[in-house]
């Protein structure tokens, strides 16, 4: 048997639960986009601001009614998170996605999911308490993939890497007392929260 050694190497334990804490933490931001009508969804995020999460919550029985889904007009800094609540077992339907271009910017979060099905995905996968299985039949998953296992039975998994920064912090949301280290979270009136450091508080902005 041989050694090896070297510096820089990931420590998975820690980053896997780095990634849990993070899938559970953008499960519980608001939505920022307007959810489509009809089965054929098209996300078009061109309008919307950048450098910033755009978060859309969706239900697993809602995504099991989509026929289509593709996103348009996001990029490395203007990304789509979609927070799938599907706790348990979800077999996620064959949905027509095209919009490979887009993979990179898009993060499924099926932040409840313990057993998963998956057949077709255009973007990563984010399901850290998972079990993921690409069944018999399957299409292909354009994205990657992070789950507590991964059993693919068919079609290809094509590794089109996330390609942007992405952290979640929670923060102080309601009112109450914040300190100089706390983030408050928007949208909130500043006129709700007392410092415990010194400073100021007026309409629209906290300050110290």
């Amino acid at each position: 048997n041989s050694n090896f050694t070297g510096s820089g190497i990931i420590n998975f334990t820690t980053e896997f639960t780095t990634l849990g804490t993070t899938s559970s933490c953008l499960s519980a931001k608001s939505q920022t986009v307007t959810t489509p009508t009809g089965t054929n969804w098209n996300i078009n995020l061109s309008s919307l601001a950048n450098n910033t999460i755009h978060i859309l919550n969706v239900s697993g029985a809602t995504l099991s009614a989509l026929t289509g889904f593709e996103v348009s007009g996001a990029s490395s800094t203007k990304i789509l998170v979609i927070n799938v609540n599907a706790s348990g077992t979800y077999t996620m339907p064959v949905i027509n996605q095209n919009s490979l271009s887009q993979a990179p910017y898009i993060l499924w979060n099926f932040y409840n999911a313990t057993t998963l099905s998956i057949s077709r995905l255009v973007g990563s996968l984010l399901a850290p308490s998972a079990n993921v299985t690409k069944p018999t039949g399957a299409n292909n998953i354009d994205g990657q993939v992070v789950a507590l296992s991964y059993t693919q039975l068919s079609g290809e998994t094509h590794i089109n890497s996330f390609n942007s920064s992405l952290s979640c912090t929670s923060c102080t949301a309601t009112g109450g007392t914040i300190a100089a280290s706390q983030t408050k979270c928007s949208p909130a009136n500043p006129n709700l929260f007392t410092s415990s450091a010194s400073g100021s508080v007026s309409a629209g902005t906290l300050s110290y």
